[in-house]
């Protein structure tokens, strides 16, 4: 793996429509049949489903999240554990729409990385 690759960062709309567009090439479904892959987001605070949600990268450490593509009901905390943010392919279930959900951190997704190009001062 590249030392300079890192689980993603997406910050805008155009990042997520990349990145969905990129996903639906690949199958990575879960006992449910959806499809659900690994982001750097997670909960600052893994004791509290009150604590932001922020991503992690080789960059930045807690970074806040500004824009969001939250599933319908998303994030939801499950059953008070699940504090990992994935990418998740047809949300809805029904209307193939890609979106984000708080997760269980132990759970087997697939991860989406991206590699930074250049060097930052």
């Amino acid at each position: 793996m590249n030392p300079k690759a890192h689980l993603v960062v997406i910050n805008s709309p155009l990042e997520n429509q990349i990145i969905s567009e990129m996903l639906n090439e690949y199958d990575c479904s879960g006992s449910d049949g959806r499809n659900w892959f690994w982001t750097s987001g997670y909960r600052q605070n893994y004791t509290r489903c009150s604590s932001p949600i922020v991503w992690q990268s080789n960059l930045r450490s807690n970074q806040a999240i500004g824009y969001t593509n939250w599933c319908p009901g998303e994030p939801d905390c499950g059953t008070q554990g699940q504090h990992c943010l994935t990418f998740t392919k047809n949300c809805d279930g029904d209307r193939n729409i890609n979106g984000w959900q708080d997760d269980f951190c132990s759970n087997m997704c697939c991860p989406i990385c991206e590699v930074l190009r250049f060097e930052q001062p």
